[in-house]
């Protein structure tokens, strides 16, 4: 992906400026910007680097890993079941879906 900035978008800081012209947010942005995955103007940058009209970003999206949920064997602490409710007395901190860092051990 290539972005050109304009003259309304100086000053602004590049991750800032990568999320207002892209479906990435700013946080996203900035860690393509720490990967080495953007060029500013041709060269390696900093996401506190501002832009000014002209200045050309080249991102580059890293290939997405697949990821995949499978059940695994978790001792629960089951309070009550029948064929409509079930409720479970969950430990304090265990994480309840997977997410960035957690991709296992989750109910």
């Amino acid at each position: 992906m290539v972005l050109i900035a304009e003259q309304n978008d100086e000053k602004s800081r590049l991750d800032s400026f990568i999320a207002s012209k892209s479906e990435l947010s700013r946080s996203a942005a900035a860690k393509l910007i720490e990967e080495g995955n953007v060029l500013f103007n041709g060269k390696a940058c900093s996401k506190k680097d501002t832009v000014k009209e002209g200045d050309k970003i080249e991102i580059t999206l890293p290939e997405l890993k697949p990821i995949s949920a499978e059940p695994e064997e978790i001792p629960l602490d089951i309070i009550y079941e029948d064929k409509h409710l079930l409720v479970i007395n969950k430990p304090s901190g265990m994480v309840v879906h997977p997410a960035v860092g957690n991709y296992d051990g989750t109910w």
